[in-house]
């Protein structure tokens, strides 16, 4: 038999297949995706561990340095261990989900009031989590078969609707930026009115202002999410034309007022009743002559308040909504009713965990707790608005009456219906008052 004799030629071309091979697609978006993860990393570090909130305590400091090692622990091992196309994809999609959500529901808001500090971050952060979704979704479905981006479509739908929607809402109003007081004062309506202080029941001092009463009456004035007092002088004034005394409160952590904001309202009672504590003490104010007025989050108060404290003799809500699991699953199906379960439970458990405090009682118990004493909801034309306060005048009973004025977007009444909104209000409260 003849044998053929190797080149060295032949031996070159038997040589590894990878010299010379470019760089694979995947290599290259690995890269991209440490980036982003890197970014993310950066701002956790410039929130958590470089910027303490307010007196943080070194202990406060430790447990995030704790908790930031942990995570960027976890996610090495997985990144190390994870070598499927797949199996990254998800990790990509789990590590930008969060991402997006803390960047896009803490920083976005927050930027809006100016980019300083670690809201420039955040919004690279929520660029980084969008950029790693995006990776992940196209790890994860492939390209073959057709039916498999058409299941994650469907699946990522009723997670962004029922999951990440809720979770983001939850995550924005336990960090909100904070509602600074505004421009306009007492002075600019005609008012004469006092700077006090509220010292809720955990030391913290709320900012308020007093407008005597000419008729022994007074009206707490609570704001809105998002709202600080200043967005009730109009409604003080209407009352001051009557008579009526009016104490605007700042919300804890809204305006002056000290404290964390919490912008879905939880705990609220507690300083209503600081609130009451000292209108009951002003001079000029009669027994049994106070009644409670709150827009959006401040009417929610309002109305949890009433049902704890029987000092509040009457109650005027604009925008008042079901914020509870157990008002959504009362409620009609047709105006949310069981379908929109899902969403106030996580949301109710992400607040929680992100450290909100305790969800109020429902609204329908505390209506019926108010009773008989006299209650006014003014809805706007919002269907949930108006949905949730045809349930909630149900549920309180014959001392409720629901306004309903047309053509009138949230907590707007008085600006698009001055004179029957001050002609309706009065009347109820003369009325209670008599």
């Amino acid at each position: 038999m003849e044998l053929k004799q190797r080149t060295p030629t032949s031996i070159q071309a038997a040589g590894p297949a990878t010299a010379g091979r470019k760089p694979s697609p995947r290599a290259g978006s690995d890269r991209v995706a440490l980036i982003a993860l890197g970014l993310v990393a950066l701002h956790v570090a410039d929130a958590w561990l470089l910027r303490p909130v307010g007196d943080a305590p070194l202990s406060l400091r430790a447990l995030r340095l704790g908790v930031a090692m942990v995570l960027a622990g976890a996610g090495a091992i997985a990144w190390t261990r994870l070598r499927s196309r797949r199996a990254r994809g998800a990790f990509f999609l789990a590590a930008g989900t969060v991402a997006a959500l803390a960047g896009g529901a803490i920083s976005l808001p927050r930027a809006a009031h100016g980019l300083g500090g670690n809201q420039l971050t955040g919004l690279v952060v929520l660029a980084a989590g969008l950029v790693l979704v995006g990776m992940g979704l196209a790890r994860a479905v492939g390209r073959r078969p057709w039916w498999r981006p058409v299941v994650a479509f469907v699946v990522g739908a009723v997670l962004a609707q029922f999951v990440l929607f809720p979770t983001a809402l939850a995550v924005y109003a336990t960090n909100p930026p904070r509602p600074e007081l505004g421009h306009r004062t007492p002075a600019d309506v005609g008012l004469d009115a006092k700077e006090v202080a509220v010292v809720a029941a955990d030391g913290v001092r709320l900012a308020a202002w007093w407008i005597p009463p000419d008729n022994g009456a007074a009206v707490l004035l609570l704001p809105g999410s998002g709202s600080t007092r200043d967005d009730l002088l109009d409604h003080a004034a209407m009352l001051h034309r009557h008579g009526y005394g009016a104490l605007l409160l700042d919300p804890r952590g809204h305006g002056g007022s000290e404290g964390e904001p919490m912008e879905f309202g939880w705990g609220g009672e507690s300083d209503v009743r600081a609130a009451v504590d000292l209108l009951a003490d002003m001079p000029g104010v009669e027994p049994g002559k106070i009644a409670a007025f709150g827009q959006s989050m401040g009417g929610e108060q309002a109305i949890t308040a009433a049902a704890l404290d029987d000092r509040i003799r009457a109650v005027v809500t604009e925008g008042a909504e079901v914020i509870t699991v157990e008002d959504a699953a009362r409620r009609p199906a047709a105006v949310g009713g069981w379908p929109s379960l899902p969403m106030f439970w996580v949301q109710r458990v992400a607040a929680i965990a992100l450290g909100g405090g305790d969800p109020p009682a429902p609204h329908s118990e505390s209506m019926a707790a108010i009773a008989p004493r006299p209650v006014l909801l003014i809805a706007g034309v919002d269907p949930s608005e108006v949905a949730s306060n045809r349930f909630f005048h149900e549920a309180g009973g014959p001392n409720v009456e629901l306004w309903e004025p047309p053509d009138t977007p949230h907590v707007g009444g008085l600006r698009v219906h001055p004179d029957e909104y001050e002609d309706r209000v009065i009347e109820f409260l003369d009325s209670a008052f008599r």
